[in-house]
C-alpha cells in the first residue's frame, strides 16, 4: 500500500513538473500549450494546400495581421495612417 501511494505521489509530481515546463516553454514561444493558440492550418501544411488551396490566402492574411498587430504593440508602426486610403 505504501508503494502504491509513493507511485501516485510521484506521478502527480512528475505531471506537475511537466506542466510547469510546458508553461515556461510556451512563455518563450517554443510551444503552443494553454494560453497561445496555434495558427490556423499550422499542422496540416502540404496536405491543406492540396485539398484546400483557398486556405493558403486565409493563413497568409492571418500571419500578416499578426505581424501588423505585433508592430502596433511594439510601437514600430509603418508610419502609415489608416485614414489616408
Amino acid at each position: 500500500m505504501l508503494i502504491v501511494g509513493a507511485v501516485v505521489v510521484g506521478v502527480v509530481a512528475l505531471g506537475y513538473g511537466i506542466h510547469r515546463l510546458l508553461l515556461w516553454a510556451e512563455q518563450r514561444g517554443h510551444v503552443y500549450y494553454l494560453h497561445q493558440r496555434r495558427p490556423a492550418g499550422a499542422g496540416l501544411g502540404l496536405l491543406a494546400q492540396i485539398y484546400e488551396p483557398e486556405m493558403e490566402h486565409v493563413i497568409e492574411e492571418e500571419q500578416s495581421e499578426a505581424v501588423r498587430r505585433q508592430a502596433d504593440e511594439s510601437g514600430e508602426g509603418g508610419g502609415r495612417d489608416e485614414t489616408e486610403d
